[in-house]
């Protein structure tokens, strides 16, 4: 077992003084660590003053954002860092989730030795399922 990180978790009632503290232990290192513990730790740092816990400071929230980060996205302590430093919590966890997104595959056509249309009918033969990018591509 491995200790990934501490949160806070409001007890049902919803009030501040619910808040508990608790270590999440993973087996499998924590690459299972759900998105959501790290969307609370941003949740408390975006409105640090109603929502934290007793005791702990923005500094502990820092440290265990950056953690969960690195654990759920695999980077590591220099890029983590500095994104947190750039962004706040909230716009660098943005980030981290368009980075994630994979991006659509296109295909470049060289017009001297292929129309649009024609590369296009060919691929549709095929399977393929085609979206042109923009009305003025030929």
């Amino acid at each position: 077992d491995m200790t990934v990180g501490s949160y806070a978790v409001t007890v049902a009632g919803g009030e501040a003084s619910d808040k508990c503290w608790f270590n999440v232990m993973l087996p499998d290192g924590g690459k299972s660590l759900p998105l959501h513990f790290v969307e609370v730790v941003v949740r408390v740092l975006t409105n640090f003053k109603k929502l934290r816990a007793e005791g702990k400071s923005r500094v502990d929230y820092m440290e265990s954002l950056k953690n969960d980060i690195k654990t759920y996205y695999g980077y590591n302590d220099f890029y983590t860092d500095m994104m947190l430093e750039m962004f706040s919590a909230a716009e660098a966890l943005e980030f981290f989730e368009s980075v994630e997104t994979p991006r659509p595959m296109t295909i470049r056509c060289n017009s001297l030795k292929a129309r649009r249309r024609e590369l296009a009918a060919a691929l549709i033969n095929r399977g393929v399922n085609l979206d042109p990018l923009a009305k003025w591509s030929k």
